[in-house]
């Protein structure tokens, strides 16, 4: 006759097994209960019946049903960094990293030069967030205004030098460069870059852009179309100031124009979605699998350890 220490013993490691079988898939539930002797599914047999009568024994009362984490919770994820925060974009050139700050601000990009370090480039970047609290209101003033400012450009050149003056650094040092970027058809157009020895004629760009495209977001296709075709006019003659040809701005446009019209657009993201979706479904089943293989494994663990006990 079974001592009552070692039938509670054997009733914990039955309480722990039912706990764990309902988890596991059928085929492998199936597989582990072939894999029980004559004795062990006795016991598993007589604690059952005593479950389903409602007074199991067990060590700690009644038995609680273990919450099953959901797969579509995922698992936590590690952000990797080399020590670039927010704002600081990398390349490689010439088999060696280089570092660079950016920063956006009512449509004008502004850039720091390439460096080596990424922390040079994260002080960098703090200095054109401190620009860009400096300019976002006359830049902001005079998008609303939609008529070209000619004093515009001396007031963001002194301020832009004073900011400067401030962390000590002149022109070279932060080898600052700007230029207009315009949202339009689902891309940005990005105008010709300039320095500060031409930051008059590049804000000027930046107000023959924002002219050309607009302020309010276009509701219509209609819309669309015609903020379409005088960005498409502005862009091209501000490459040309910067001494692209009109024939290459063309071609890069048609491309452009191509590669974003509404139907290719509408293809590209069904395919995105269908591919998001794929990805998904296999992540999910990769992460059941595993789910599934640990289960598997603490079960044969813990009937290890019921065998070395019932012997």
């Amino acid at each position: 006759m079974t001592c009552p220490k070692r039938k509670k013993t054997i009733w914990r490691f039955l309480e722990k097994l039912q706990q764990l079988l309902p988890r596991l898939e059928h085929e492998r539930r199936s597989k582990i209960l072939r894999s029980l002797n004559e004795a062990q599914r006795r016991d598993l047999e007589r604690w059952m019946l005593e479950y389903k009568s409602g007074q199991p024994k067990t060590l700690h009362g009644p038995v609680v049903a273990t919450p099953v984490r959901s797969a579509m919770q995922g698992t936590r994820c590690r952000k990797r960094s080399d020590g670039a925060g927010k704002g600081v974009l990398s390349r490689r050139r010439y088999g060696t990293w280089r570092y660079f700050a950016v920063v956006v601000v009512h449509r004008l990009q502004l850039r720091s030069k390439e460096v080596h370090c990424s922390h040079l480039a994260a002080k960098h970047h703090a200095l054109l967030l401190e620009i860009k609290q400096e300019i976002a209101a006359d830049l902001c003033a005079q998008r609303l205004r939609q008529k070209p400012d000619e004093a515009l450009a001396s007031r963001l050149h002194h301020k832009v030098a004073s900011v400067m003056q401030k962390f000590q650094l002149n022109s070279d040092d932060l080898g600052l460069q700007f230029r207009a970027v315009i949202p339009i058809i689902g891309t940005v157009l990005s105008g010709p870059v300039f320095h500060l020895r031409s930051f008059h004629l590049g804000i000027a760009g930046w107000q023959f852009l924002q002219l050309a495209r607009g302020v309010e977001r276009p509701s219509s296709v209609e819309e669309v179309s015609q903020a379409w075709d005088r960005s498409r006019h502005a862009f091209s003659e501000l490459w040309a100031v910067a001494g692209r040809s009109p024939a290459e701005s063309a071609r890069r446009l048609d491309d452009l124009e191509k590669r974003h019209s509404f139907e290719e657009l509408q293809k590209r993201r069904a395919i995105q979605q269908q591919r998001r979706q794929d990805k998904g479904r296999r992540a999910q089943m990769e992460r059941l699998q595993r789910q599934q293989e640990r289960l598997e494994e603490r079960i044969h663990q813990l009937l290890m350890k019921f065998r070395s006990f019932r012997r």
